[in-house]
């Protein structure tokens, strides 16, 4: 009689979890156990088995993602109607994106759509996966270029956060957008998370020849196009100022938190003017011409433990945001002008902020943007249907700015001067005037020692 016996190999497979960290704030522990007794109540009722989220926070200097808060993504208005398909009740990754981009809009420099957390069962989040994922994408992209004009990437990396119903823990991956590679999953955990203001202010005038396009434009595309150089410059320049010293940007902004005296830090910033030394001028007929004027207040916000690098990019940031959120709403609210039709002369007032913090992270200013006939109670409704704050009248300021003049606005919609086009000298003919007015200021200097030389001799 042969014995047979069969073995049987255990394989074990070894998820390796990324060094980074999903870092929720620990007043979120609370919110998510009340959105898991929620979604249980809307499942035992029948209605809406899934819910997403988007995460609100920054992009940590070591590399981590701090969530601040969470706001709901809202449903569309099909997915209600019961007699629709089952494609209709559901989410797409555009109507994320474009809600998403609201949001974003409201939020201050050093402060982003992170990720999304996702509420559903198992099977539903796998059979969605690949949907939130290009959602991810879409949202990346448009932060960029609210933020940067796309210029540079604000971060190639987002977190997907899936929370298993009906009393599952959260569990997180970073996703990398741009270069697609495999997920990588991460810890999630809760701590006591600490964002620091950052203030500053900015003014400029700018006047631009935007080319004119082949390809349909408008006046958002156009407004982009008008400030892009202006952009590359700030975005470029490496010159600012943190409470009046300057600073390695690989530094951290806080060496000693414990030691830490102040809740906000101040910085100045600079615009590089090294191409811009001589004032030769060409007559040129400017077909486009598009002037830019702002006077902004800046209050951007950074982790605690940030880097100065952190500090540096929140604030140029929040500058660009400002200006691309305003225009786009202006583009928004615009009426259709027929081709042709338009005057030769047009004038666009932006919209004013009216701002609210984030009550358990005051450093953290939120804006939205009221038109003239708009009041503070428009952007009260604004902030609960947006991120999902409630806040009362007496907290929301909207004395940053003020709208223009009758007598203003007249005088801007004056006929600009035929004023010559500015053909800047390039950094080497910079170079070598420099060089040729130091060997002059040199033979100057050797001719003078001479004739004092002489004069004390006699």
């Amino acid at each position: 009689m042969k014995l047979s016996i069969s073995t049987r190999e255990l394989v074990m497979v070894a998820i390796e979890l990324s060094e980074q960290m999903i870092i929720f704030d620990r007043c979120l522990e609370s919110w998510l156990d009340s959105t898991q007794k929620s979604q249980q109540k809307s499942q035992k009722e029948g209605n809406f088995t899934y819910a997403v989220h988007f995460l609100i926070g920054s992009f940590c200097s070591d590399g981590d993602i701090h969530v601040a808060h969470a706001a709901l993504c809202p449903l569309p208005a099909t997915a209600a109607d019961g007699a629709g398909d089952a494609l209709s009740r559901t989410l797409d990754d555009e109507w994320i994106a474009d809600n998403a981009e609201k949001v974003t809009r409201i939020l201050p420099g050093g402060i982003h759509v992170v990720g999304l957390i996702w509420f559903s069962e198992r099977k539903l989040f796998n059979d969605q996966k690949s949907m939130l994922t290009r959602a991810l994408g879409r949202i990346q992209r448009t932060n960029n270029l609210l933020t940067t004009l796309s210029i540079s990437s604000v971060s190639d990396q987002m977190a997907l956060v899936f929370n298993e119903f009906p009393n599952g823990k959260p569990t997180g991956l970073i996703i990398d957008v741009v270069r697609r590679g495999p997920d990588s999953p991460t810890k999630v955990s809760f701590s006591a998370l600490e964002w620091v203001s950052v203030i500053s202010n900015a003014s400029a005038r700018i006047c631009l020849n935007v080319p004119t396009r082949s390809k349909q434009s408008h006046f958002f595309t156009e407004f982009l196009a008008a400030i892009r150089p202006f952009a590359q410059n700030l975005l470029s320049c490496p010159l600012m100022l943190i409470n009046g010293e300057i600073r390695d940007e690989s530094e951290q902004l806080f060496k000693d938190l414990k030691k830490k005296k102040t809740d906000s830090v101040e910085v100045q910033m600079f615009i590089d003017t090294c191409e811009n030394k001589e004032n030769i001028c060409e007559p040129q007929i400017a077909t486009n011409l598009h002037e830019v004027s702002f006077d902004i207040e800046i209050r951007a916000a950074v982790p605690s433990r940030s880097k100065v690098g952190a500090v540096v990019a929140a604030v140029k940031h929040h500058l660009l945001r400002n200006l691309t959120a305003r225009a786009e709403l202006q583009y928004e609210s615009m009426d259709i002008v027929e081709e042709g039709s338009a005057a030769p002369c047009s004038v666009h007032q932006m919209p004013r902020p009216a701002t609210t913090v984030l009550h358990t992270h005051p450093a953290i200013l939120l804006s939205d943007y009221l038109f003239e006939a708009d009041t503070i109670e428009d952007a009260q409704k604004n902030f609960d249907e947006l991120i999902g704050l409630k806040t009362s009248l007496e907290h929301i300021d909207e004395g940053w700015e003020r709208s223009l003049e009758i007598n203003e606005m007249e005088a801007v919609r004056a006929p600009l001067d035929d004023t010559p086009i500015v053909n800047f000298k390039s950094k080497d003919d910079d170079i070598g005037s420099i060089c040729t007015l130091l060997i002059a200021l040199s033979v100057i200097m050797a001719v003078v020692g001479v004739v004092v030389y002489f004069a004390i001799g006699r």
